[in-house]
């Protein structure tokens, strides 16, 4: 069966989902390409994912021949109108890789690019198929996603005893999408095919597309994977599936974006954000309101003049500036009964006595009416007069006592110098 539903635009890359599977390990009673996911068949998960791509294309399901016209229907309810993206839906094959080659049959001509993905991964990103498509144009080479082994590895044989360990350093785990140039591939089934004369054994059948290249001579490089690109092969891998679901609800490419989605990824939406961490300013705040609030309901009357509450140091700070008026920063008991803090401007501090200077410092001061008096009366003065007045300070030097009698001995000089100044 190929039934192209529309064909609008020339486009250069074709994608084949391989859906055909029995699905016999998940122990389902329909082919686990068909079974629900959160209300949704895992194959619409991929046709959505392929229609979002950012590219015209040509999309392929095959799918089982009993079941074309369900996949048909469903496929075109998940295209958007005036999608740039040609459907078709065709009958799959035995083998996965008969299947295949029925997909590369019903892609139109012009397909350079092709990338062959499984249904039963419905979740990979469709920024995985963005990336495998870009590198296999880039380098002409086959192209798959990859991520590391993550479990030790071990060689068993038919009884289940271990024979040895694999070194997981140079091993991979692969998904899909796998992309590759249309005509190497197209050549490597054909090749595959005709190698099919029944002489080689069952088990020996390729198990993915990266291999039939490979047994063609053709070169297959890695790019890294999504671990959102799990596989489904049992029951438990359902629960992963529902997981992954919704942590990827609502993100590019995601396929259940459009569609409502029950269960976790619902939940995660309507779920509240926390509240941030308040600052230490707002807790403080909060303590405060708190506070005033218990006081409030005690019958403490409230503060009606809050702004007038002042905080008043006990004492002057250091280093502050000198005012004329001294200031007694002292609580007092306003008028109002506030209690409020009010200084108080205070007269000067009578300055305090002098204690007694010593000899040198009272001849100092005695001695300024003598820098007062006319210039004349200094003029006349003697040498021997200076020296008796010499003779006079140097017992007020050696003795502190005798202060008193030098300052009688200089008014008597004095005044004698005044007579001879009259006279």
């Amino acid at each position: 069966m190929n039934t192209a539903v529309t064909h609008t635009h020339l486009a250069s890359l074709g994608v084949v989902i391989v859906a055909a599977g029995r699905g016999e390990r998940l122990g389902a009673d329909r082919p686990k390409a068909f079974v629900d996911l959160d209300g949704h068949p895992l194959l619409e998960y991929a046709v959505r994912t392929v229609v979002s791509l950012d590219r015209p294309g040509h999309l392929v399901l095959v799918v089982p021949e009993d079941l074309a016209a369900e996949a048909l229907e469903l496929a075109e309810a998940a295209v958007p109108a005036g999608s740039a993206w040609q459907l078709s839906v065709v009958g799959g094959g035995r083998e996965r890789h008969e299947s295949v080659r029925k997909g590369l049959d019903a892609l139109r001509e012009g397909i350079e690019t092709v990338l062959v993905h499984d249904a039963a991964r419905p979740l990979a990103p469709a920024s995985v198929f963005e990336r495998v498509a870009d590198e296999v144009q880039r380098t002409g080479d086959g192209v798959i996603p990859a991520v590391p082994v993550v479990d030790t590895l071990k060689r068993v044989d038919a009884s289940g005893t271990v024979r040895s360990t694999a070194d997981r350093r140079i091993l991979v785990a692969v998904q899909t999408p796998q992309g590759f140039p249309f005509e190497v591939l197209a050549a490597a089934h054909e090749s595959a095919q005709a190698l099919e004369s029944g002489e080689a054994p069952a088990n020996d059948a390729p198990t993915d597309d990266a291999e039939v290249v490979q047994r063609f001579g053709g070169t297959v490089r890695t790019i890294t994977g999504d671990p959102r690109s799990h596989k489904l092969t049992t029951r438990e891998d359902l629960l992963m599936l529902h997981g992954l679901l919704g942590a990827t609800a609502g993100t590019a490419g995601d396929p259940g974006a459009e569609a409502d989605q029950p269960g976790p990824a619902s939940e995660m939406i309507d779920e509240p954000e926390p509240e941030a961490a308040p600052t230490e300013q707002a807790a403080e705040a909060q303590e405060i309101e708190a506070t005033e609030a218990e006081a409030t309901e005690d019958g403490a009357p409230e503060d009606p003049a809050p702004e007038a509450r002042a905080e008043v140091p006990t004492q002057k700070p250091e280093g502050s500036v000198e005012f004329e008026a001294a200031v007694d920063w002292t609580s007092t008991e306003a008028e109002d009964g506030e209690g409020s803090l009010t200084p108080i401007e205070l007269p000067p501090a009578p300055a305090a006595a002098e204690p007694n200077l010593p000899a040198e410092a009272a001849k100092s001061e005695a001695s300024e009416p003598e820098a007062a008096e006319p210039a004349a009366a200094e003029s006349e003065a003697t040498e021997p007069e200076a020296a008796e007045s010499a003779a006079a300070e140097s017992p007020a030097a050696d003795d502190p006592d005798a202060g008193t009698a030098t300052e009688h001995a200089d008014g008597l000089d004095e005044f004698e110098r005044l007579l001879r100044g009259i006279d």
